[in-house]
């Protein structure tokens, strides 16, 4: 009896024991599972961990960018201003640059308008004067001729021709004087025919160079009253268009320096 209940004590410690060392595996495995499961969660929260601050230093960054952007897009907006400015500007200042390019053109071209014009007056005048000169010379020529003429009258038939002497009679009314005067000298009596054929030269020669001299004068007065004309004219178109480059001049002055003033003046005679 004793040896089965021996037998049956040591049955049951073989148990517990192989039940006991199976716990003891079964406490190894659950220790390595539970050292597995600490290592993972401690991998698992340091990941956490180092995602958190991964995505907080990448909302950082996107704070930043996002700043920058904003920052830039304001860049961009205000450079975007400046370049319409500035091609407002330059748009501007072709125009005012086109403006005073053809004021300039334009003031050019009337300088060389008024020198082509005075150039013009002064020929006329040159030509004019250069008549009255000959007209001049022509004149003493006749004024020396009549004065031989007084002379040879003078000396001839003892007798002053009267220096206002002016025939002013139609044709005609000198014939009719000068067939009376022959009725009175036929009235007479017979005279030397050569003296009074050489009286008669003399006189119609006189009037005829008196009345040259007449006209002479007359186209001298003329002359002198053209040039004269001529010059007032002259002078009044270059008055004119000098005070029209004065004041293109100030104005293109006032565009080319903001502010600035200029004036053009005449020296001495034009």
């Amino acid at each position: 009896q004793s040896s089965e209940n021996l037998i049956s004590v040591q049955v049951e410690r073989d148990t517990f024991q192989q039940a006991v060392q199976e716990l003891r595996i079964e406490l190894l495995n659950l220790e390595n599972k539970r050292d597995n499961l600490n290592f993972k969660k401690r991998v698992a929260k340091e990941t956490i961990i180092e995602l958190e601050e991964r995505k907080i230093s990448i909302a950082s960054e996107k704070y930043e960018l996002e700043s920058k952007r904003k920052s830039l897009k304001t860049q961009i907006s205000s450079v975007e201003t400046e370049l319409k400015n500035i091609s407002g500007q330059l748009v501007k200042d072709r125009s005012v640059m086109e403006l005073k390019q053809d004021t300039v053109n334009d003031t050019y071209q009337s300088m060389e308008e008024i020198q082509s014009k005075i150039r013009t007056e002064q020929q006329s005048r040159e030509a004019l004067l250069e008549e009255l000169k000959v007209n001049e010379l022509k004149i003493a020529e006749r004024e020396q001729n009549l004065k031989i003429i007084r002379e040879r009258i003078k000396d001839r038939y003892d007798m002053d021709i009267p220096a206002d002497l002016i025939v002013d009679e139609e044709v005609d009314d000198l014939e009719l004087q000068i067939e009376r005067i022959f009725r009175s000298i036929e009235s007479i009596g017979p005279i030397n025919m050569a003296v009074q054929q050489e009286y008669e030269d003399e006189q119609v020669r006189l009037e005829v160079l008196q009345e040259q001299r007449t006209d002479l004068i007359t186209s001298e007065n003329n002359l002198r009253e053209t040039i004269q004309q001529i010059d007032r004219v002259a002078r009044k178109k270059f008055q004119d268009t000098f005070d029209q480059i004065k004041l293109n001049f100030s104005k293109l002055f006032g565009m080319f320096f903001e502010g600035g003033t200029a004036s053009l003046n005449l020296v001495g005679d034009p």
